[in-house]
């Protein structure tokens, strides 16, 4: 691919000024207002696991009423968000994404990793359980080894990857992207947010910044979507080629909106009143600890190690019977406040400039339950949203794109 123009950068951006303007920017950074005062837009996606569905399911109805994407100026995603992000900004079209989701989840969540470990005193320990104990535990789809390493090896999401994205880079692309994940290990020392894109080139971070961001175009498009969605007790850290080990970027931004927020405001020096944000979330789940009926965790002294990271689910839901506490609850409660948190932040400092979509879910979803069941309850929820709600979103956007 050949060298990009700062005028080529300013292009990928969203933003359009004159030559004479463009000669005097560097990067992203403009010499006072945008010249363009069209809004900028764009579209930021949580993370959720195989609950994407849910998401890719919403843009392609979105995008059959009122045609946008072709409007977007920057995709922004985390995990499972990160890879829709990622696929539209390469040119996939919804129905692909939806695709993906529903005819390769399983595949995703099947390739799993090395059963049994090398012999140690835990293996021992457990290989001694009582065979009644152990035939419990497998009625409960639960096997003690699990504790041991994730749920998944990353080689079926690879594979799955590999197919749509080949070997395309950041630096490939004609369209703005970003997504988040976490270095495990960075130059200042500690574990450290990270933005990956291929917008302009910044001035080079200092390790008194605690979230890095900086272009990333080398960076495969499968690579970028393996760090942003290895999800913790799910999936093992993945090793970008350049920055290291890295993990879901829900454990900082779950919803990404607030990132992309902060990069448009840096492109356009401060100036917001021209930054739209469609934020589409993954759903929200009945889920919580109720307390002391959370059996067999029901007093808050017990609330340990092994209470917040229980890879069983547990506790009545109230109004109907499904379980109300899902498995690893302190990873799941991690990701749902970090996605309201995000999404209230950008409420706040854009008002109606900021636009969320999310659906109620019927019952609790695992990130890995890619079973036929719940896909095709997924894409009812999408197809469900209730008039009002749909009119004031599709409202709202016809109001950007005009």
């Amino acid at each position: 691919m050949s060298r990009m123009t700062r005028r080529d950068t300013l292009k990928l951006a969203g933003l359009s000024v004159p030559m004479a303007a463009a000669a005097t920017c560097t990067g992203m950074t403009i010499a006072g207002p945008p010249a363009a005062e069209r809004p900028y837009l764009i579209l930021s996606c949580d993370g959720g696991g195989i609950r994407g569905l849910l998401t890719a399911k919403v843009i392609e109805r979105i995008e059959a009423e009122v045609p946008f994407l072709h409007r977007v100026d920057l995709f922004a995603g985390t995990s499972t968000g990160g890879i829709i992000a990622l696929g539209l900004a390469h040119g996939m079209r919804p129905s692909e994404l939806v695709e993906l989701y529903r005819d390769r989840g399983h595949e995703i969540f099947t390739a799993v990793g090395p059963r049994r470990p090398p012999r140690s005193r835990i293996l021992e320990f457990f290989s001694e359980l009582d065979s009644r104990v152990r035939e419990l535990l497998r009625d409960l789809h639960f096997d003690p080894l699990d504790l041991l390493h994730p749920r998944y090896s990353n080689g079926g999401l690879r594979s799955v990857l590999s197919r749509y994205f080949g070997d395309t880079t950041l630096g490939d692309l004609k369209r703005a992207v970003l997504v988040t994940t976490l270095r495990l290990f960075a130059e200042s020392g500690n574990w450290t947010p990270l933005v990956l894109h291929n917008l302009g080139e910044e001035e080079a971070g200092t390790a008194e910044i605690r979230l890095q961001d900086r272009p990333t175009r080398a960076t495969r498009l499968v690579d970028a979507a393996l760090c942003t969605s290895a999800a913790p007790l799910y999936f093992p850290p993945y090793r970008h080629p350049d920055v290291g080990y890295c993990v879901d970027g829900g454990l900082f931004a779950n919803c990404p909106a607030t990132i992309a927020l902060g990069l448009a405001c840096r492109a356009n020096r401060g100036h917001v009143r021209n930054i739209r944000i469609l934020s589409i979330g993954t759903g929200v789940q009945v889920s919580g600890i109720d307390i002391p009926r959370s059996s067999p965790f029901d007093r808050a002294a017990e609330y340990g190690a092994l209470a917040w990271l229980s890879p069983l689910p547990r506790g009545p839901n109230l109004t109907n019977g499904d379980t109300l506490t899902p498995a690893f609850p302190l990873i799941s409660a991690l990701l749902d406040a970090s996605s309201s948190a995000n999404s209230y932040i950008c409420e706040q400092a854009l008002g109606w400039n900021y636009h969320r979509v999310q659906m109620n879910l019927p019952r609790p979803i695992d990130l890995d339950d890619a079973s036929k069941g719940t896909l095709d309850l997924l894409q009812q929820v999408a197809m469900k949203i209730p008039p009002a709600r749909w009119e004031a979103t599709t409202r709202w956007l016809r109001a950007q794109v005009a």
